[in-house]
């Protein structure tokens, strides 16, 4: 901790600012808490990017600092946002419950929500018009992560597929049709029949964790093959492929930093915050019997079994692309313009955002004041930050640095936003052994210490008297498995069809680091050895 201390110092003095030296004062006596929660102005009271953006380095360094003994707290705070947005989606479920009866015409329609209503109907039409039919037969599909089934070094696809599928009882039927013909069916009766998926939390900032389920691994797999299909028909009927999104978006949000022409919106919780009886009221009724069979009704939460009042979770396999879906639909009821849509951030012209805001609320969403701009000169989307067409995003430091690939990584940070080669850079470098002091490139990433003024290594290439550059990089070293080895001949044939390599590892297996070369292609020879050497 002290080394960190001894760091931000470094890096507080050479930001500068009057805020940067009140952080300086807190850090120097040892009050990291106190300067983490020290709140910072928005950017319309700031004159240039640069006065805002060295605010903003100074801010974001420790804003996600997760400091020693804060672990309960985080996820006692974790635990208290499920149950918060639980209680905001039974709310938004009744009132959608009252509009489907309204629709149906079992009740009146009263006046003050007729505007409601039409926007309800409108938001149909869009959505039934995007989604188009319901798949015919899912593919499963497996991701890294854990699931019920598998957890820990486990998730391996050979893994997945070794171990005893769980899926929840509303997707029994679906989950066994999909795999008839795939190395799951001949052992689908030994299914797992499980209710609830299980809550976890991964680190976010120093305050909460991220929450997210575990899912059932049968129904996991399900959900993947929709969210896949989710964004072919996204791309379709859009034209926006939701795999290249996020430098678009990015780039919109710099050029409506100059021009003010676009909003960029963000939501809090926007995942938790679906509502079951909203997803009900406005999916085409074949979409919403497949959805809500492969999502999990109910949630574990800290021993406890409860009924979920929202929709899925982050950790389902199709909410991102559901809830991307959601919000194009409904922003494009209320505008002609081409609205950007990534997730919950929502890229619409500045004109519409007053209206766009309000309906975002009525359909019980949380608008996040800190990173939702209309107006004035900054905007953000998917990580890029814009002040006047300036990138004014910082570093974040998130855990204590405790090994040598750390402090390179937390050194490349600052070169990435113009430290590179100041006292808190070079403070990095003195953190590691010798043979870890290794410079290169910004393209070789957290490989070297990146540095701009760094040159290659020459060694005598094939010809006489010729040269040949190159890098020294430190690079990961895996344990490595041999798949038809560890696995039945079935598993591993199946495996590596998916593109499972016969030498694999599982997730984040690193068992330590090794030097070595990269060539430098297209190198000049610096002027002090052109002059010795032929070329």
């Amino acid at each position: 901790m002290n080394q960190v201390q001894r760091f931000l110092c470094k890096l507080f003095a050479q930001i500068g600012s009057p805020r940067a030296r009140q952080l300086h004062q807190l850090v120097s006596e040892g009050r990291l808490r106190e300067a983490q929660l020290l709140s910072m102005p928005g950017p319309s009271a700031y004159r240039t990017p640069l006065d805002y953006r060295r605010d903003r380095l100074a801010t974001d360094i420790i804003k996600k600092l997760r400091l020693p003994g804060d672990d309960v707290l985080r996820e006692r705070n974790s635990v208290l946002k499920f149950v918060e947005n639980e209680r905001a989606c039974a709310l938004t479920n009744h009132r959608f419950r009252r509009y489907q009866r309204m629709l149906a015409g079992d009740i009146l329609i009263p006046e003050e929500d007729r505007l409601w209503v039409e926007v309800l109907v409108q938001w149909r039409v869009e959505l039934k018009r995007l989604l188009g039919r319901i798949p015919l037969h899912l593919v499963p599909r497996f991701s890294g992560g854990s699931t019920l089934s598998d957890s820990g070094k486990l998730t391996t696809i050979p893994d997945k597929m070794s171990s005893r599928t769980t899926i929840y009882e509303s997707c029994v039927d679906v989950w066994r049709n999909s795999i008839k013909f795939t190395p799951f069916g001949e052992k689908a009766e030994a299914d797992l029949v499980v209710r609830a998926n299980r809550f976890f939390t991964v680190p976010k900032n120093s305050e909460i964790n991220r929450m997210c389920c575990m899912e059932a691994s049968g129904a996991l797999s399900l959900q993947l093959a929709v969210g896949e299909y989710l964004k072919a028909r996204y791309k379709l009927c859009t034209g926006h492929n939701l795999r290249e999104a996020k430098p678009i978006h990015m780039d919109l949000a710099r050029q409506a930093s100059i021009t003010g022409h676009l909003a960029t919106i963000d939501l809090s919780s926007a995942s938790d915050m679906i509502s079951r009886e909203l997803v009900k009221a406005v999916l085409p009724t074949d979409w919403w019997l497949l959805l809500n069979s492969l999502r999990a009704t109910h949630t574990e939460v800290w021993g406890a079994v409860v009924y979920n009042e929202k929709f899925s979770s982050m950790g389902n396999g199709f909410t991102f692309e559901l809830e991307t879906i959601l919000f194009r639909t409904l922003m494009k009821v209320i505008t002609n313009y081409d609205v950007r849509v990534f997730g919950d951030d929502i890229i619409i012209d500045s004109s519409s955002a007053p209206l766009a805001l309000k309906v975002l609320e009525w359909a019980g969403f949380r608008i996040n004041e800190k990173k939702s701009f209309c107006e004035g000169p900054f905007r953000e989307s998917c990580g890029g930050d814009y002040f006047e067409g300036v990138s004014v995003r910082g570093h974040f430091l998130e855990e204590i640095p405790d090994a040598p690939q750390n402090w390179v990584a937390l050194a490349n940070g600052l070169h990435r936003v113009g430290l590179g080669r100041t006292a808190a850079w070079f403070f990095c470098v003195d953190q590691v052994p010798s043979d870890w002091r290794v410079f290169g490139p910004s393209f070789l990433g957290d490989t070297c210490f990146n540095d701009d003024e760094a040159e290659p290594i020459y060694k005598p290439g094939c010809s006489p008297g010729q040269l040949s550059p190159y890098w020294t990089v430190k690079v990961p070293v895996s344990r490595k498995f041999k798949l038809g080895e560890h696995f039945p001949y079935r598993i591993a044939t199946a495996a590596a069809s998916l593109g499972v390599k016969s030498n694999f590892s599982t997730r984040k297996d690193v068992i330590g680091y090794r030097t070595r070369r990269v060539l430098a292609w297209g190198t000049n020879l610096p002027d002090w050895l052109s002059e010795h050497v032929k070329v």
